[in-house]
């Protein structure tokens, strides 16, 4: 592998773990009721993760061509990284929203109670 392919493979590891830390931190938020932060994440997150597919699509480009050596244990990793971070993008949409509904029927749950309470 030669010096470029590594900074290649490297990258495509870090932008898509920062992607990926992006999108968990935005599961995170919305969990610890603070949901209205999460969509900046998931838009960090994206901007990342799509840094990290061009990565993958120029190392793809190069591997139709001829031009690199066979796949590495590193390059398989960066793979895996990369197939890990769009799992973790799509489950992100899927939870912080969840986190959101569960917020709003808390919240009606609480009004209901205090009602309740209040007769």
């Amino acid at each position: 592998m030669t010096p470029d392919e590594e900074l290649q493979v490297f990258k495509l590891i870090s932008t898509a773990g920062t992607a990926k830390s992006a999108y968990m931190e935005a599961i995170k938020h919305a969990k610890d009721g603070r949901a209205d932060e999460s969509p900046a994440l998931i838009a960090d997150g994206d901007a990342n993760f799509l840094e990290s597919h061009d990565v993958h699509l120029e190392m793809i480009s190069s591997a139709a061509q001829g031009i690199n050596a066979p796949a590495s244990l590193i390059q398989v990793h960066a793979e895996d990284q990369l197939m890990a971070t769009e799992v973790t993008k799509a489950f992100a949409r899927e939870l912080v929203d969840l986190y959101r509904m569960i917020d709003v029927m808390q919240n009606r749950i609480d009004e209901l109670e205090k009602k309740i309470n209040a007769a």
